[in-house]
């Protein structure tokens, strides 16, 4: 099994040179990013890729405080896009945001 480290390092290699994209749990929808702010979240989250795998935009974590479902969220933010939120992966990742 890999630690940490050696996953950080395979994921950096994967996106050396490209820019990186996060995808919101939540709405599904996509943003760049860079390796900076990846950097940043590492700690919180353990690794960047525990990040990536467990990543809810900002808007979505607002609408998640004030008690709105996940559907309706997605709804919102994201009404052209057939994205299926997974529940349990975000119930998962509520524990990251505070929620």
């Amino acid at each position: 099994m890999l630690n940490k480290d050696e996953i950080n390092s395979r994921l950096k290699k994967s996106i050396q040179g490209k820019i990186p994209k996060l995808k919101c749990i939540v709405s599904g929808l996509e943003r760049s990013t860079s390796m900076d702010y990846l950097k940043t979240k590492e700690e919180k989250f353990g690794s960047i890729e525990n990040f990536t795998k467990h990543y809810i935009s900002s808007e979505a974590v607002k609408l998640l405080k004030q008690d709105n479902n996940i559907i309706v969220i997605k709804d919102i933010l994201n009404p052209t896009q057939s994205y299926i939120p997974n529940e349990s992966l975000i119930n998962e990742a509520k524990k990251y945001y505070g929620l």
